[in-house]
């Protein structure tokens, strides 16, 4: 069995703690869950699927290089001035192919109600993180961000525009699934 699938592995692991191995392009993650909860435990002590591996932690590694700083830069400069335009957030997604990084930015909808076919556009290119901004508000997810971010992707927030300090945070997010990551994860910062 592949430990870390494209349709995530059921694992109980460390202290019992029941977990989800995942593969998508840019990453390999390893990390506990709550809302399918019953489920991991049901395919691995139940169904005889799924993994007991008792030295299995929390675990994230990408397996495309970190995003450069300067993309990084591109983006919070992005951000500052589109702020300034639309007085709304703003969502890029950064991509990786053949070695050439690009930010995208999708049509611009409410987050609120935005539908849009992520999977098509990911099938195309390798998407290695989806960042948004939330202008001058601090970095902190939002139910609404809850609502979205589920797809399999390294997700970021930017907030704390234009006060000197902006802030990001990322995390990955899955079928309701989320885990914090640490920026230096993420981003080549040196």
């Amino acid at each position: 069995m592949n430990r870390f699938s494209e349709n995530g592995t059921p694992v109980i692991g460390v202290n019992a703690i029941p977990m989800i191995e995942l593969q998508t392009r840019s990453c390999q993650i390893r990390f506990p869950v709550k809302e399918n909860l019953g489920w991991v435990i049901d395919q691995v002590e139940n169904q005889g699927v799924g993994i007991i591996d008792p030295e299995a932690k929390p675990e994230f590694k990408l397996i495309v290089p970190r995003i450069p700083f300067p993309i990084i830069l591109q983006v919070l400069d992005l951000f500052y001035r589109e702020a300034n335009l639309i007085q709304k957030e703003l969502e890029v997604w950064i991509t990786l192919e053949k070695g050439v990084w690009d930010i995208y930015i999708p049509e611009q909808v409410n987050r609120a109600t935005r539908i849009f076919d992520i999977e098509s556009f990911s099938a195309e290119k390798s998407i290695v993180a989806i960042i948004h901004s939330h202008g001058i508000f601090p970095a902190i997810v939002s139910n609404v961000d809850n609502k979205f971010e589920i797809y399999g992707f390294v997700y970021g927030v930017v907030g704390s525009l234009f006060t000197g300090k902006p802030e990001i945070k990322f995390r990955f997010g899955w079928n309701k699934e989320y885990m914090p990551l640490e920026v230096n994860d993420v981003i080549a910062i040196t």
